[in-house]
């Protein structure tokens, strides 16, 4: 059985990510327009987090695990379309807070981002309850190693930094410094520097001081 968790690193960062939403949303004013325009970069950025994240477990999470367990994943995909017309409905809201921002309809919107954070905690738990689970029994540590290396090799350099933005500050020192320290073998140095800047960003300073530290 496999020790490797694949969906730890992707769902601690949308634990992360949806939590900065909602308290953006439950704290902005309809008077500072600054504000309102932070909040909706940060819902355009928390909803393509989302979305690639879809794509990825769906392409190297359920249709691995339907090819050696059939049917495992059906549950989990018709959960997907339901959540991505979450995604959607959130997506048509942003018009109405640029368009005609007032008060009124950014509580709504704050109302929508809870509903939508609570279903997908409970869809998130569902998942590690089952399909991670399955995943560690059906597959290799190095098979889902290369899983990883897949996604990363899929990924742009953007929604890497989006990645390392979100995921990063949600897991410990361990887990950092060993994936920073891959990244700093096999990345040019522009790249690394430009990682530990997103970094020094999104995390407290004593956490990030910390890797840092341990990076040597």
């Amino acid at each position: 059985m496999a020790t490797l968790r694949p969906l730890d690193p992707p769902h601690k960062g949308i634990r992360n990510a949806l939590s900065q939403l909602s308290l953006a949303a439950g704290s902005t004013a309809a008077s500072d327009i600054a504000a309102v325009e932070a909040l909706v970069t940060l819902c355009i950025d928390v909803l393509d987090f989302l979305d690639e994240h879809a794509d990825f477990e769906e392409k190297y999470i359920l249709e691995p695990l339907e090819e050696r367990v059939p049917g495992a994943g059906a549950a989990d995909h018709a959960a997907h379309q339901e959540l991505e017309t979450k995604v959607q409905g959130l997506r048509d809201l942003l018009t109405s807070l640029t368009s005609t921002p007032n008060q009124d309809t950014i509580d709504a919107f704050y109302t929508e981002v809870v509903l939508f954070q609570a279903a997908y905690l409970v869809h998130m738990a569902q998942e590690e309850a089952t399909t991670e689970r399955l995943m560690m029994e059906h597959f290799s540590d190095e098979e889902l190693i290369g899983h990883q290396i897949a996604i990363m090799g899929e990924t742009s350099f953007e929604s890497l930094l989006r990645m390392f933005r979100f995921i990063a500050p949600a897991r410990r020192l361990d887990e950092n410094l060993q994936v920073m320290q891959a990244f700093r073998a096999n990345a040019p140095e522009p790249a690394f520097a430009a990682v530990l800047a997103t970094l020094q960003s999104a995390m407290p300073a004593v956490q990030y001081n910390a890797l840092i530290d341990a990076l040597g």
